[in-house]
């Protein structure tokens, strides 16, 4: 019998005080990836063997050690944090997709968790893309020779981001959560 995995949890706190943590709460020791338990290889979502995809580069061998991406993130403005994010999904090309939609492009942190996410181009040059990017995205990727395969439009494997932030203009603290899983943001005052 298999059994689904029960994943991983991406937790993001900051308190009265201003206190951070960001962590990631997993079963999976990150994905397991390059570790083989008593003959099984133990591959999680990050697993991956090959060439562009294949960032991990381990060796299934005695010896090999674990690498393996965590997507924890503080960001610093003016010496204080201003926001914190993790996700346990692909954190590997997710973690950078959301920093970039914050820091670049001036989205708040609900709407940068919110947008669409994409995998590294592939080593057939195609790109793995949740099917709400815009017509206009897809068409400027296919004029380039870029083929797209479409995921649904939120896919659980793109992350689970949490996230704590701080509003510029109020200073007040606020939390947001992606609504690829099952979780959630909550606050005290």
């Amino acid at each position: 019998v298999v059994k689904e995995s029960v994943g991983s949890c991406e937790l993001a706190v900051v308190d009265e005080q201003a206190n951070w943590v960001q962590m990631l709460n997993t079963m999976q020791s990150g994905g397991i990836p390059a570790q083989v338990v008593g003959g099984v290889i133990m591959s999680g979502t990050h697993a991956s063997f090959s060439g562009v995809n294949g960032f991990i580069g381990a060796r299934l061998s005695e010896g090999a050690r674990l690498r393996q991406p965590v997507g924890n993130t503080i960001i610093f403005k003016g010496g204080q944090p201003a926001f914190s994010l993790g996700t346990p999904g692909n954190p590997h090309c997710t973690v950078i997709q959301v920093l970039t939609n914050i820091l670049e492009f001036g989205m708040t942190p609900e709407v940068a968790i919110n947008a669409p996410r994409m995998l590294p181009l592939a080593e057939d040059g195609s790109l793995t893309i949740e099917d709400r990017a815009s017509q206009q995205a897809i068409g400027g990727l296919a004029r380039m020779g870029v083929r797209t395969r479409a995921l649904g439009p939120y896919d659980w494997q793109m992350g689970s981001f949490q996230m704590c932030f701080r509003d510029e203009t109020t200073g007040l603290l606020g939390a947001a959560a992606d609504p690829r899983r099952c979780g959630g943001a909550d606050g005290l005052r």
